[in-house]
């Protein structure tokens, strides 16, 4: 059998998805593999865009996560100065209650997107989602700005990951996504 990509070459190995011949140029060149088994081309690029969608709902949520973190301390802030302004003793435990409530939905959605990349579902008894619940309440109203912070590094990580993801494809001679949606199509 031959090498899909370079016909004169004698293939070394099997496209670990398709299973086409490949040469060891191709072998040793491959972006992408699975069970560490090497893939073809047009297995490489479906790869780098599979790839691709995943990093950008990723980073879509990563980013909501952040949104509702920030407005949820956004409206603590005004609402702890409005109940200084008029007088109030309870604007700090107000406040944190702010915080709390966009810290734990900022929470919920970076680990339903955590289980989600795993394949989890939620585990324990309804009592024990309840208590972790009232716990990353309690969490987030006190860790909610730190929580904007490492959001903001996972932001780059993701973006640097979709970086690396667009050099394959422009390695492979195919353009991405986001190119082919500036130009009008995809």
């Amino acid at each position: 059998m031959n090498c899909i990509e370079h016909e004169g070459k004698e293939a070394v190995v099997n496209c670990a998805s398709c299973g086409v011949g490949l040469c060891k140029e191709c072998e040793a060149n491959t972006a992408f593999r699975f069970n560490n088994q090497a893939l073809c081309r047009k297995c490489n690029i479906e790869a780098a865009h599979n790839n691709e969608q995943y990093l950008n709902a990723f980073l879509n949520k990563k980013k909501l996560a952040m949104g509702i973190v920030i407005a949820g301390i956004v409206i603590g802030l005004i609402v702890y100065l409005l109940g200084k302004i008029i007088g109030s003793e309870y604007g700090i435990f107000w406040m944190l209650i702010c915080w709390g409530i966009g810290g734990s939905i900022g929470v919920f959605i970076t680990k339903s997107q955590q289980n989600e990349k795993q394949g989890e579902k939620p585990k324990g008894t309804l009592l024990n989602r309840i208590a972790a619940l009232i716990g990353a309440f309690i969490g987030a109203a006190i860790v909610a700005p730190v929580f904007i912070i490492f959001s903001l590094i996972g932001i780059k990580k993701v973006n640097k990951q979709i970086a690396e993801n667009d050099a394959v494809l422009a390695r492979l001679g195919v353009g991405n996504n986001q190119q082919g949606k500036a130009n009008g199509m995809g």
